[in-house]
């Protein structure tokens, strides 16, 4: 085999620093990143459930809203011809003032949702970013020669950006 240029003895050096560098990437990097994204995962469920709830809440508004316009309909009846008008145009203003409450209520939860959503989602991507440069950044000070290591970690940071590009266009 040396006669073809391959030396056994780098070859199983090599195999035995690239079993090292997987261990400590499962142990380092994999683990601690798949514990943030479960929390962050939880933290867009609750987002999620209260997303739901406010929903809900949007229902119970609109039920009595609906309740109100009854009870103002059946009130106006009784009222004279004169005071038929005025209780109409009151009525108008509470049905004006409860939707744009419940427009404003809805469209502020879901921008909160949606900013929410936004930052976990670059936490994440910023904490995976910061692990991964730490734990190569660690282990090419312990093997590899200054040159060679500016260039894996230039390397493993484009990589980064471009997963990260990637996410952000999904």
């Amino acid at each position: 085999m040396e006669k073809l240029g391959i030396n056994p003895s780098l070859i199983l050096v090599q195999l035995i620093n690239f079993g090292i560098l997987v261990f400590l990437l499962k142990k380092f990097l994999y683990k601690p990143i798949i514990n943030a994204i479960k929390e962050k995962r939880q933290k867009i469920e609750d987002i999620e459930k209260d997303r739901e709830i406010l929903a809900k809440q949007k229902e119970e508004l609109e039920k009595t809203r609906k309740q109100i316009l009854e009870e103002a309909s059946f009130k106006s009846q009784e009222l004279l011809e004169k005071t038929k008008a005025e209780a109409e145009e009151e009525r108008k203003k509470i049905l004006k003032r409860a939707e744009n409450e419940a427009r404003n209520i809805i469209a502020s939860a879901q921008d909160e949702i949606k900013r929410e959503k936004e930052n976990i989602q670059n936490e994440i991507e910023k904490k995976a970013y910061e692990i991964a440069k730490e734990v190569i950044r660690k282990i090419l000070e312990k093997n590899l020669a200054k040159n060679i290591q500016k260039r894996i970690i230039d390397t493993s940071i484009a990589s980064l950006k471009q997963l990260r590009l990637n996410n952000e266009k999904k």
